[in-house]
């Protein structure tokens, strides 16, 4: 999530809500996987809006995992 620069943000977290909020209410997993910090400047909130964020927060409970480190695309030179 992120790469992409939206025309238009309200569609796009508009989008985000709705993928989100019927996954939680078919009780069916989501997994994101983003570049992009939580809150601040360019951030998923920015994105996807503060209320999927929440969402999503709640939904794993607090639980964020954070990798960190160099791209290993870059580091295995995989165009």
């Amino acid at each position: 999530v992120g790469k992409e620069q939206p025309r238009s943000y309200r569609f796009t977290q508009e989008l985000y809500w709705y993928v989100i909020d019927e996954r939680v209410k078919a009780q069916l997993p989501v997994v994101i996987n983003s570049r992009l910090p939580l809150a601040g400047e360019g951030s998923l909130e920015g994105l996807m809006g503060k209320d999927t964020v929440d969402r999503l927060y709640g939904m794993c409970r607090g639980k964020v995992i954070s990798l960190k480190g160099e791209s290993y695309r870059k580091l295995k030179k995989i165009p």
